[in-house]
C-alpha cells in the first residue's frame, strides 16, 4: 500500500546505535536463543544487561560476524566437575 510506513522491530540505545534482542541474535548466528544466552554468560559475545533482560549492540554483533565464528571460541570452554565427587 503506498504511503504507509511500516514500523521497525528494532530500538536504539542512548547513543542511537541499535540494539538487539536474544532471539534477533540467534536468529542472525542460526542457534537457538539458550546458545546466544549462554555465549553472553560467558563472555563470549558483548552484552548490555538491564536487570534481567539481555541486549546487544548491533554493531558488535556484526563485528563478531565479520570476525568469524572462531571469534567465539576465545572464551575457555566449561568444565562440568562436581566438587568432592567424581573420578580420581
Amino acid at each position: 500500500m503506498r504511503g504507509v510506513i511500516q514500523k521497525e522491530e528494532r530500538s536504539a540505545d542512548s547513543k542511537g546505535s541499535t540494539v538487539m534482542t536474544v532471539v534477533q541474535v540467534a536468529h542472525a548466528f542460526q542457534v537457538a536463543p539458550f546458545t546466544v544466552r549462554e555465549w553472553a554468560r560467558e563472555g563470549r559475545i558483548p552484552v548490555v544487561r538491564l536487570g534481567r533482560l539481555l541486549r546487544f549492540r548491533k554493531a558488535d554483533i556484526d563485528a563478531v560476524l565479520r570476525g568469524g565464528l572462531a571469534t567465539l571460541a576465545v572464551a575457555q570452554p566449561r568444565r562440568n566437575v562436581r566438587e568432592g565427587g567424581g573420578r580420581s
